[in-house]
């Protein structure tokens, strides 16, 4: 049997550069009793604008532990979450406290700045550069799969994340610091 290469079948491919020391999950043992450490997969692509993201998976938007400040909700109290589609970037912002409850805010980006231009502007985006999709969210209302996010029943397919440290935007900003 010939198994030939059919490249009309195939997806086009995304450049991508991986630490081949860290793209693997790596099981290592010192001996019979010694506990097992798994490295973490990682792999950089590149975003919409030309800059290396790491690519989205479940670990990079799960719970690191059990205790609270380990939560990925807790991460989400001095960061924001962008994440990318194929075509689109998306914001998700810790919005405050309403009676008790964390609410979030999922955003589209109108326009796809490079990362060094988001923190002049500030991060959290301002609204004049996002449109609000979902308002007042709470962390249950949003479901994490393996392809993206699901909110309200509709599915948000993303292939990046990145973390950002929240920082206000503007001269007035950083003049006064």
């Amino acid at each position: 049997m010939d198994l030939a290469p059919t490249p009309e079948n195939m997806q086009p491919a995304v450049p991508t550069f991986t630490p081949a020391l860290l793209e693997r999950i790596t099981t290592r043992s010192a001996g019979a009793g010694a506990k097992q450490r798994n490295n973490q997969e990682l792999t950089v692509i590149y975003n919409l604008v030309n800059e290396p993201w790491p690519k989205y998976t479940m670990m990079a938007v799960a719970d690191r532990g059990l205790k609270p400040h380990e939560w990925t909700s807790a991460r989400l109290q001095i960061a924001v979450l962008y994440m990318e589609s194929y075509k689109e970037r998306f914001e998700l912002a810790r919005k405050g406290n309403i009676n008790g409850v964390e609410v979030y805010q999922f955003s589209r980006c109108k326009k796809l700045l490079m990362e060094a231009n988001m923190r002049r502007v500030g991060i959290p985006l301002p609204a004049k550069e996002k449109e609000v999709l979902y308002d007042d969210l709470k962390w249950e209302e949003m479901g994490w799969g393996v392809n993206g996010v699901t909110i309200n029943e509709r599915e948000f397919q993303l292939v990046r994340v990145r973390f950002m440290e929240v920082k206000v935007g503007g001269e007035k900003a950083e003049n006064g610091k």
